[in-house]
């Protein structure tokens, strides 16, 4: 047991999360493993290893899930990025009932923010960008000054359902430019990366192009690890992003090697949205017919 809880120490203190879980389940130290799935199921997860954090999530009691509030939005996003959504809905009300009287008042407004930020998500996916618009707003009321990444997240939400939407105006870009300052300074990559490329599609739809090429950019270096432009719900929005942008540009080939990059993402993704994937087949038409290939 002792040798077991010394190899999750080690790995824990080296990056290597799921070796780190495995070895504190092996040794029965349930605390340990709660507290690290609690810290580092999410970023584990992001990295493409969401089969890894569902085996430890299913190794612990539903009684203690349900009871945790931190694990409870963590399965909600697990749930949510496999498109069940009504389950991950119960399970952030499983989240919201765990909240007691004898938590402190920062930390519940906390979990309640973070679970209005992710049923904000949800909507989106779900095409319903006014409740998604709607539920980002409240997780910006509810997350405290200090929850940096979470209310950057939130900023990401909202720029990015009114472009959607198709509302390209003065208000939108400043507020899409403040999504992007506020992730550049919080260190959350998944949402500094989509709130950058946003802003590119922003500039795009405004005839920026050369602005927008910036953008993606700052995107590509916004992390010195290439993994995180992997992760398919933002990996294809860059994909297909400059795809477009190199196809007004009439670099039909580099085009064509992002749009391939983009659809090998897709593949098998349930969290990539439609306007997501329409961007990169309606790319791909123009470009089939730019070579004649009608």
């Amino acid at each position: 047991m002792s040798l077991h809880r010394a190899a999750s120490g080690w790995y824990e203190q080296r990056g290597m999360y799921a070796e780190a879980v495995q070895h504190a389940q092996q040794a029965h130290d349930a605390d340990r493993a709660t507290r690290m799935i609690e810290q580092h199921g999410l970023v584990t997860a992001l990295r493409g290893q969401l089969s890894t954090v569902q085996g430890w999530l299913d190794a612990l009691p539903e009684l203690l899930i349900r009871t945790r509030p931190h694990l409870c939005i963590l399965h909600a996003t697990l749930l949510a990025s496999t498109n069940r959504l009504q389950d991950a809905d119960a399970r952030l009300s499983d989240a919201e009932g765990a909240v007691g009287a004898d938590l402190p008042a920062e930390e519940a407004r906390s979990i309640r923010g973070q679970v209005a930020l992710l049923r904000a998500n949800m909507a989106y996916i779900a095409g319903d960008l006014a409740h998604a618009i709607a539920l980002a707003q409240r997780a910006l009321d509810l997350l405290p000054e200090s929850e940096a990444m979470g209310r950057g997240a939130a900023l990401v939400s909202i720029a990015h359902a009114y472009r959607v939407t198709g509302d390209v105006t003065p208000a939108a870009e400043r507020l899409a430019r403040k999504a992007s300052e506020l992730t550049r300074a919080n260190g959350n990559l998944l949402a500094r990366i989509a709130a950058v490329t946003n802003l590119a599609e922003l500039l795009v739809c405004q005839g920026r192009l050369r602005q927008a090429a910036v953008m993606y950019e700052e995107a590509a270096q916004s992390s010195a690890d290439p993994l995180w432009l992997q992760v398919p719900v933002n990996g294809v929005l860059y994909a297909f992003g400059v795809a477009s942008l190199l196809y007004e540009w009439n670099d039909l080939d580099a085009a064509e090697r992002h749009l391939q990059q983009g659809m090998e993402m897709v593949r098998g993704a349930l969290t990539v949205t439609a306007e997501s994937v329409a961007q990169g087949y309606l790319t791909l038409a123009r470009l089939r017919h730019a070579r004649g290939d009608h």
